[in-house]
């Protein structure tokens, strides 16, 4: 997904700093000032306009306040979306050996298996595989799906659209195209005539954001596991090269990919498959024997128009688990442990 960021307008009770340490292996929690809401709030409606008071002199404030929005948008739809109480969902497109389909967390270690060079499956043995693989290769989006910048995203694009506008516009429409196009035809959406001051205010105030930018809880742990077992690994984002290169800053990362596709490098992006065709290519990878995992509606539809497995995790914060689901990907996962098990 793409970043942004910022903010609301009266008060709600603070919930936003209060750091889990002792977050479930796998679960891919927020690591940092990770709101953790009782079933009493949890139940609460959206926010309405107004409702979010945010800290203007600070984008760290903005930030904090984001992403308690983002908490409370979905609060009375479902399970939130970083894998607390979060259930799994159908898996439409893949089946076990008996050719039965499966749910995601339910029987699918048994039906781990990959395709070998001549088309049979077979397990893969060796050092380093204590388990079968059905993916050869696995691209993953960036944003959402392995850091935790949703909360970064909305404050940014709140602080451009305020600060060049001098207008509230609704966080759903903020957010709408988040994931897909890139940063500069978002703005274009908003306000064509003033797109590049946008761009601009936007990145001024998002930037130095990366700076507390966090991996999900566990997904290091997933990266270096699907690496173990000899997996290809790429990304494929909506980010400019250079922001992805502030999140490899900071989020050590880098070196479990072989491809990194920014917006940059390709003329189309997201929902068009071309990005996510480019890293196979430089992957020398089929599209058959390939996943994309994301958290975005644009994810979803990308990695169907490349011939690719679609796997869409909730733990995003942008997009509802109901939203995802909607586009009806191969699976719908809610946990590192899940997200294994499904690839």
């Amino acid at each position: 997904m793409h970043a942004q960021e910022e903010p609301g307008v009266r008060a709600v009770p603070d919930r936003r700093a209060r750091d889990v340490p002792h977050a479930r292996a796998g679960s891919p929690r927020a690591r940092h000032d990770d709101a953790n809401p009782g079933p009493a709030e949890q139940r609460r409606r959206p926010p309405c306009d107004g409702e979010v008071e945010d800290g203007l002199g600070c984008p760290r404030d903005d930030a904090a306040g984001a992403a308690a929005v983002l908490d409370l948008l979905h609060a009375g739809t479902g399970p939130d979306r970083l894998g607390r109480g979060v259930q799994s969902q159908v898996v439409t497109g893949i089946e076990d050996d008996h050719g039965r389909g499966l749910r995601a967390g339910h029987g699918s270690r048994e039906a781990e298996r990959c395709e070998d060079e001549q088309g049979a499956h077979s397990e893969r043995k060796g050092a380093g595989y204590d388990r079968r693989m059905r993916y050869a290769t696995v691209l993953f989006d960036l944003d959402g799906t392995l850091v935790d910048s949703g909360a970064m995203i909305l404050a940014s694009f709140r602080h451009a659209t305020r600060t060049v506008l001098a207008r509230e516009i609704p966080d759903e429409q903020l957010l709408t195209h988040v994931g897909g196009m890139r940063l500069a035809e978002q703005m274009r959406e908003i306000d064509a005539d003033r797109a590049d001051e946008l761009v601009r205010t936007y990145r001024e105030h998002n930037e130095p954001l990366h700076r507390r930018l966090q991996a999900f809880d566990g997904m290091t742990d997933v990266l270096a596991k699907l690496e173990s077992e000899g997996r290809r690994l790429g990304i494929v984002t909506a980010k400019q090269r250079r922001t992805v290169d502030l999140a490899f800053a900071v989020v050590p990362l880098a070196r479990y990919f072989d491809a990194v596709v920014a917006a940059d490098d390709t003329e189309r992006h997201k929902p068009n498959p071309d990005p996510l065709l480019e890293a196979l290519r430089r992957l020398d990878a089929e599209a058959g024997r390939a996943a994309y995992v994301g958290d975005s509606p644009y994810d979803i539809r990308a990695a169907r128009a490349a011939g690719m497995a679609a796997i869409a995790v909730t733990w995003g914060r942008i997009y509802s688990a109901e939203r995802l689901a909607e586009e009806e990907p191969d699976a719908l996962v809610a946990s590192g442990e899940e997200l294994l098990d499904v690839l």
